[in-house]
């Protein structure tokens, strides 16, 4: 249960704040999908090894590969 709760609101979280940037409307759902990924990334390595900084590394080193992935996909470059 609480991996679909965390999923799902972080994944509705970076929607919307993809609809505040104005970013194009083809890129909401990647877009949440990559900070719900993200998320959960950060959420449990937390979890496993009691280190913020380490989890934020490795949460914003996957964001990163995720987003260029996916602008290349969408051809959003």
């Amino acid at each position: 249960m609480t991996f679909f709760l965390q999923f799902s609101l972080s994944f509705f979280s970076s929607a919307a704040f993809g609809i505040i940037a104005n970013i194009p409307r083809r890129a909401l759902l990647t877009s949440g999908f990559t900070g719900a990924i993200g998320w959960m990334i950060y959420f449990y390595l937390d979890q496993i090894f009691h280190s913020i900084a380490s989890a934020n590394f490795v949460a914003a080193f996957m964001i990163g590969c995720l987003s260029i992935f996916f602008s290349k996909k969408q051809k959003c470059q």
